[in-house]
């Protein structure tokens, strides 16, 4: 399956799924439904009890694989697709493999991909990036102001106030 081969592209080596499986829940009161995680040894894990990472992980794979397949157009070159703060947590390696994956479907596929973010492990990935352009958006209650943050050497600083 396409989907649990990405998943496990971005987490490796960290993790390895060999399944992924919705299952019938018995505790009383408890959804009846929940998705288990079974890892490369067998063991199983509901998401429910895993942390907020692998779920942004699971809901952005949905993004890119479900949702086009359920609107029966699955030619990606005809999507955008807007993430915010897709870092949060998430281990800097991770994040480093998650937007390296992105930006590996935006071009081979073509779609357009925005994000929002406030990681240095993003702007130093994508700052020098031909396929990316980075945007410094700013806010001072009355209007709301955006700029192409430059590439060129004599903008570094540019670059280093967008990590703070």
């Amino acid at each position: 399956m396409l989907f649990r081969s990405d998943l496990n592209h971005i987490v490796e080596p960290d993790w390895s799924f060999r399944r992924i499986v919705p299952k019938r829940s018995t505790p009383a009161g408890a959804s009846p439904w929940e998705i288990f995680m079974e890892d490369a040894r067998g063991n199983t894990a509901p998401l429910s009890h895993s942390g907020s990472g692998i779920k942004t992980l699971l809901l952005t794979l949905v993004c890119l694989h479900l949702v086009p397949h359920a609107q029966g157009d699955e030619d990606l070159s005809h999507y955008r697709f807007c993430f915010e703060e897709l870092e949060n947590n998430l281990h800097p390696a991770v994040q480093r493999r998650l937007f390296r994956f992105l930006r590996e479907i935006a071009v081979r596929k073509g779609c357009k991909l925005f994000l929002t973010t406030h990681s240095n492990v993003v702007i130093d990935l994508f700052g020098n990036d031909d396929h990316a352009q980075i945007l410094h958006v700013t806010n001072d209650r009355e209007k709301a102001q955006v700029r192409t943050v430059s590439r060129s050497e004599e903008h570094t600083s540019e670059l280093q106030s967008l990590r703070h």
